[in-house]
Order: C-alpha cells, then sequence, then structure tokens
C-alpha cells in the first residue's frame, strides 16, 4: 500500500504508531480506513511540510480527538448507563436502551465535533488572513501597527492539595469543574484561550496584554462567588514557540514563576508586557488602581504607579494586583524593599 500511495514504508508504519497503536511490522495487513487517512499527509507532505511535521499534527490530533471520546464515554456511562441500573433496570435492559440512544448519538455527536472544527478552523485561518492583510498594508507604508506580543497567565487554586485530602477526589474533581467554567466564561468574552488544564489550575493566552491581566482578576474575584478557594496568578507578554498545540519559551516560564511566588488573591504582572508601537518599546510598571474592571478598562490605564520589584532572576519589573474581597477593589503590592525579598524568599524556597 505504501508504494501505491507513493509513501516512504517508514513513514506509514510511524503514522500507526501515532494513532495510538502498536507499531505494526511491513507486512502486515493494512486497516481499511487507512488508504483515506493517508491522504491529507500525503498532500501536505507533496506541498512542503516535512513528515516529521505531518506526524506530530497527526499525534495532536489523536490526543485531542482521545480526549473527545474519553469524555464522551465518561458522560454516557455515568449519567445514562448507570441511572438506568441504579433504577432497577437489568444489565440487558440497559444494553437495549443505551444502544438505541447511543446509535442516534454518535451520529449528532459527529455532526458536533465537525462542526467545532470548522468553526475554530474559520476563527484561526480569519486571524491569520487578517495578519497578513496587515503585514502587506504596513509594507506600503499606508499603516502602522501596534505590536502586542501574546500573554500568557497561569493561575491556580490555593489550597487545592489539602482540600483533595480532607474532601476527597470527587469533590475535588467538582472544584476543578468549576474552575473550567470561571475560566471558559472569563477568558472567552476577552478573546482568550484556555491551553491546557493543570489539575487545580489553568494555563491561558490572550492576543492582547491587557485583557491578561484584566481575565486573572476577575477570575480571582469570582472564585469565592462560585465555591472555590482564593486563587493566585502571574502574567507575562513576550515570544514563544507554538508547536504541537502547545507553548515554550522564557514567557511561559516567566508567567508560570510569577504565579507560583504570588500570595492567595493576587496577580503578579510583568511590567515589560504593555503594548507599544514597533518603533518604541520602553518597559513600564503597571498596577491597578481600587475600582471597577468592567467594560473596556484597559490595563495601561489602571495600572500606574506600581512598586517595582526587582533583582528576581530574570524577572527585571513586576506589578502585584491583589483583590480585596471586603472592599470589591484592587490594592497594591507590598512597596519596595519588602516586596522584592519576600518574593525572593518565595521564588529561592520553590527552587530548593
Amino acid at each position: 500500500m505504501a508504494d501505491e500511495l507513493d509513501l516512504p514504508i517508514e513513514f506509514v508504519l510511524a503514522f500507526e504508531e501515532a494513532l495510538g497503536k502498536v507499531r505494526p511490522g511491513p507486512d502486515d495487513p493494512a486497516p481499511a480506513d487507512l488508504p483515506g487517512m493517508l491522504g491529507a499527509p500525503r498532500r501536505a507532505i507533496a506541498a512542503g511540510v516535512g513528515a516529521d511535521v505531518e506526524l506530530r499534527l497527526v499525534r495532536v490530533f489523536t490526543d485531542a480527538l482521545s480526549r473527545v471520546v474519553e469524555t464522551d464515554a465518561n458522560v454516557f456511562h455515568r449519567h445514562i448507563e448507570m441511572p438506568l441500573l441504579d433504577a432497577g433496570r437489568s444489565h440487558g435492559e440497559m444494553l437495549d436502551i443505551v444502544n438505541e440512544i447511543g446509535a442516534e448519538l454518535d451520529l449528532q455527536r459527529e455532526e458536533l465535533v465537525w462542526a467545532i472544527y470548522r468553526r475554530q478552523q474559520e476563527r484561526v485561518w480569519t486571524d491569520d488572513g487578517v495578519q497578513h492583510m496587515e503585514s502587506a498594508i504596513e509594507a506600503m507604508g499606508l499603516y502602522e501597527r501596534t505590536e502586542r506580543p501574546t500573554a500568557f497567565a497561569f493561575l491556580d487554586l490555593t489550597g487545592y492539595t489539602r482540600l483533595t485530602e480532607e474532601r476527597g477526589d470527587e469533590a475535588a474533581a467538582e472544584l476543578g469543574a468549576r474552575l473550567a467554567q470561571l475560566v471558559h466564561e472569563e477568558v472567552g468574552r476577552r478573546d482568550g484561550r484556555a491551553v491546557k488544564w493543570l489539575g487545580d489550575g489553568v494555563m491561558f493566552s490572550f492576543r492582547d496584554p491587557a485583557a491578561a491581566v484584566l481575565a486573572t482578576i476577575e477570575v480571582g474575584r469570582r472564585t469565592g462567588e462560585v465555591g472555590l478557594p482564593p486563587a493566585h496568578a502571574g502574567v507575562a507578554a513576550g515570544p514563544v514557540i507554538f508547536q504541537d498545540g502547545d507553548y515554550y519559551g522564557r514567557t511561559v516560564n516567566l508567567a508560570s514563576r510569577l504565579a507560583g511566588a504570588a500570595e492567595p488573591g493576587q496577580t503578579l504582572v510583568d511590567a515589560e508586557g504593555r503594548p507599544t508601537r514597533r518603533r518604541s518599546r520602553r518597559p513600564e510598571v503597571h498596577e491597578h488602581r481600587r475600582g471597577s474592571i468592567e467594560g473596556d478598562e484597559r490595563a495601561d490605564r489602571g495600572l500606574r504607579g506600581a512598586p517595582v520589584l526587582r533583582g528576581l532572576g530574570g524577572i527585571s519589573a513586576v506589578a502585584g494586583v491583589t483583590f480585596d474581597p471586603g472592599t470589591s477593589g484592587f490594592t497594591r503590592a507590598p512597596t519596595a524593599p519588602t516586596a522584592p525579598r519576600v518574593l525572593k524568599d518565595v521564588l529561592a524556597t520553590r527552587r530548593r
């Protein structure tokens, strides 16, 4: 079959392995659906995509869709199969009922997955097209873009491990579900995206650094409303490497370190992440004033006059933003020189 499709046999074998299977031998029978599945990789490689890159893409597809299928199956089992058995149905009766439901639901789920893929594809391709148009207009000297480096935020719940030990795994899973709902609401309304979930926390990205600051603070403000423990977060903006659906680089590491150094109810912000014109990049320090963050308020308006926390091993300037539930407002981070010493101690402890 590899010869018929004009693909190296090693690529075909590695392709099957990337689908989550045991790597087959060259003489093993080919699955009936394999030729159709190889159509897209074959075309991509012919267009110039490296074979190794295409295999990584297949692994991303496999990992993402495996999570979709496993979650779907878990929901079906917990909320359809088990309630039927709990209601006194026999296993045979339950299977007859769920087979009928499943036959219909499978087709609808397939349509749902395909529609979601199309919507996400439209979003990403539209953004890519706009960037190319802006670059072309800028090259003609008709437009100057405001450079907004991608911002990344890490947010963690305080005391999650202790709560898990005290209340059990079911309670921990419920807390995770509440956090997911809260994050999707606040991140989505500010054009952000949850990149990955970390059990008691989340990493998300924003095209606008100000939106990242506002979203993390608002999530932290609302945790108590939905029965979650206090959150602490870190935000940084700058260049990153995007590969296989994830982000890598100093900016991501910095955001993670800031989140780890933040106190409960606090967001620490890398002060060098403010959007600037291409020809004028100057680090600035920000801090939220007390007050609302609703509407179109931007971090560069509401984060002025912050204390600068220096000498943190790669963190040149940090602004601290703390939500005060007693006043529904925001307070400054500790003033220097206390804050640098405190943060140094926290970071040093975490390194050990």
